[in-house]
């Protein structure tokens, strides 16, 4: 199971990390804060996983 992501570098992220819960984890915030581009990331990696980076690429 994952219990933490690092992300740096990617759209407004720098320096982030977010610790998972082993239950439910709630992205809660403002707007222009970074919870879409949290999941975006998210979404990037399962792309990796599956070596399809050809196809997150066309959907943007």
């Amino acid at each position: 199971m994952i219990t933490s992501l690092f992300i740096d570098n990617f759209k407004s992220l720098q320096n982030f990390t977010i610790n998972f819960s082993n239950r439910l984890t709630v992205l809660i915030g403002t707007n222009s804060v970074g919870k879409s581009t949290v999941l975006q990331a998210i979404d990037l990696l399962s792309y990796f996983g599956t070596g399809n980076l050809k196809e997150y690429s066309s959907k943007e």
